[in-house]
């Protein structure tokens, strides 16, 4: 969806489905791993709906001017008149895209199919570790397995709204991390350690910024200052050395 908060909610909702139909585990998690590279199709130069808050409101909206009798017909109307006139905006739309309180429908835009799959990824994972699955451990390692993905996407920078991205990567990582274990995230923090510290740095993308250096105090207290540490020191070296 081109709204932020439909997609993680949408992810939370899913991941609820889960647990009570447990059969859909192999369809999602198939989906999942189908759906994480959608941002390498993302173009270059694509605009999108950059300006929609967490809310779901757009940060440009304004809100229209009321008239007296504007007014007069809001009191006069009836829950179910204002049903009818939502529905009568559905009939209008062009399809079933957007918002019903709209016409405008967006085309879908790949970052944000990749974003949603990094929320359903981390609702998956939360929902196995409180759960009471018989099969725990390899679940999570199926989601383990997708790691790979997760770090590719997170790295691709070729786009103009990748703030946007690496800012909700950052706000799941924590959780996220600390479900899957350090057993299973330890060879991806070199990369992840990286690609968070460059975020951290961004002097133009404060909310990237913030939410990048809350990932690394979470990650101190869940696998410790020296470790990651070890995996910045580790990373630079394998730069130096690529370097020459």
């Amino acid at each position: 969806d081109n709204i932020p908060s439909m997609r993680k909610n949408g992810a939370e909702a899913l991941s609820m489905a889960v647990k009570t139909w447990t059969q859909l585990w192999p369809i999602v998690l198939h989906n999942l791993a189908e759906t994480m590279p959608s941002v390498f199709e993302q173009e270059a130069n694509s605009e999108g709906f950059t300006q929609i808050l967490p809310t779901g409101l757009s940060a440009n909206t304004r809100s229209k001017k009321t008239t007296v009798e504007d007014k007069s017909n809001t009191q006069l109307m009836s829950s179910y008149m204002s049903a009818a006139a939502k529905a009568a905006r559905r009939r209008d739309r062009r399809n079933d895209g957007g918002c019903m309180n709209c016409a405008i429908d967006m085309p879908r835009q790949p970052w944000e199919a990749s974003e949603g799959m990094v929320h359903l990824m981390a609702e998956m994972a939360a929902l196995v570790a409180k759960g009471d699955f018989t099969d725990k451990e390899q679940k999570l390692d199926d989601l383990g397995a997708l790691l790979p993905s997760l770090v590719a996407a997170f790295e691709c920078d070729h786009y103009r709204q990748r703030h946007l991205f690496r800012q909700q990567v950052c706000e799941r990582l924590p959780e996220l991390s600390a479900t899957l274990g350090i057993a299973r995230m330890k060879i991806h923090l070199p990369k992840l350690v990286k690609i968070v510290n460059d975020c951290a740095a961004r002097d133009k993308s404060p909310n990237l910024r913030e939410s990048a250096q809350a990932c690394l105090d979470a990650w101190h207290r869940t696998f410790g200052r020296g470790l990651l540490e070890d995996e910045s020191r580790d990373t630079k070296e394998q730069q130096d050395q690529l370097l020459g």
